[in-house]
């Protein structure tokens, strides 16, 4: 039913108001505060523009702690200009683990990879929403091949709590059981996705099911779920930087990725059964206009442990797969959308 990943919490810290109570703000610039990389008068509680490996003297650009790294696990190198707009940016590469290994699944060969913040300051509290945002650029090439991984891409609060305060953005490929996924089916869930939500191959006109040789291995989607649940919204697709045109856009709404960059910003708004929200926007700079949304869900989200260190590239899964590599760049949190986001 849902993704079988199992990670141990991590914490670590950060600071500032939580974003006001209640559904999305209008569209349009916040309140003062912010940094380069998107509008200067939104707020973030925690920034990393991934220029300066050696920030603070930790080299960890700007984060609190980061996860051991292998060659049967994960690794990173920075790069002087191949990030955003030529900026210095990590190159990240998920291993795979070989085939004659006999744990070798993606439930046998699971691990962290990434960074962690420090923690935030202050506690949230019911109605309370949350902004994640990144931006990357999977490697020419890159696969992802169906049943093969599965990452907790980024991770924010804790679980075992009523409701469930887990907050997962999930990278999966398509066909994946973990909900929200491309080409997942909505009816097991008792909802379907608004209208001008794209959810079927067809929707974003590619020329057979994901099980084709043609289109199988070739696209992958970013999610927001409840915990490994079926809380979750509809995935924005995502391929290789070497996609030959036309590119697919990752939904309805949102442009497709240029030069191979997708610019994403993910909302949590929080609540009790029934009132919970997720929308995510990909390539999308209107917040009225959200890429894709799941409100009201059945099941809720909690605020316990959301003031705690938020893991991004996250938690993974691996079986026998190719490396899978991706630059990225520009990771935010904050109380704010940020309608310069998308160029």
């Amino acid at each position: 039913m849902s993704c079988v990943l199992r990670a141990a919490v991590v914490v670590f810290t950060l600071a500032a108001p939580w974003g006001a109570p209640g559904s999305a703000a209008p569209d349009g610039p916040a309140a003062s505060g912010g940094g380069a990389g998107g509008s200067a008068s939104v707020i973030t509680w925690f920034r990393a523009d991934f220029s300066d490996l050696n920030a603070n003297g930790s080299k960890l650009y700007n984060f609190a702690n980061r996860s051991p790294q292998s060659a049967t696990t994960w690794e990173t190198r920075h790069t002087d200009d191949q990030g955003w707009r030529g900026s210095p940016a990590p190159h990240v590469t998920i291993h795979g683990c070989a085939a004659d290994d006999p744990s070798c699944s993606k439930s046998g060969h699971q691990f962290h990879a990434g960074w962690v913040t420090a923690p935030l300051k202050n506690a949230p509290v019911s109605g309370d929403r949350a902004y994640v945002r990144f931006r990357i650029k999977f490697d020419a090439g890159a696969r992802f091949p169906l049943e093969k991984f599965m990452a907790k891409f980024i991770l924010f609060g804790t679980t075992r709590t009523t409701p469930n305060s887990r907050w997962i953005i999930h990278l999966t490929p398509a066909l994946s059981n973990a909900g929200g996924s491309l080409g997942f089916d909505y009816s097991y869930m008792g909802w379907a996705p608004p209208a001008g939500v794209w959810h079927r191959y067809g929707d974003w006109g590619l020329s057979g099911d994901f099980h084709q040789p043609a289109v199988v291995g070739r696209y992958a989607s970013f999610q927001s779920n409840v915990n490994i649940g079926w809380s979750c919204n509809p995935g924005v697709l995502v391929t290789a930087s070497d996609h030959p045109g036309p590119v697919p856009k990752p939904q309805a709404t949102g442009s497709a990725a240029v030069d191979g960059w997708t610019h994403l910003q993910f909302e949590a708004v929080s609540g009790p059964d029934g009132k919970a929200d997720f929308r995510t926007w990909a390539n999308a700079p209107r917040q009225s206009a959200p890429s894709s949304e799941r409100l009201d869900m059945p099941d809720g989200l909690g605020v316990i442990g959301w003031q705690a260190g938020v893991n991004v590239v996250g938690y993974w899964g691996t079986a026998d797969m190719p490396d899978l590599g991706f630059i990225l760049d520009d990771f935010e949190i904050g109380p704010d959308f940020d309608p310069g986001w998308a160029p």
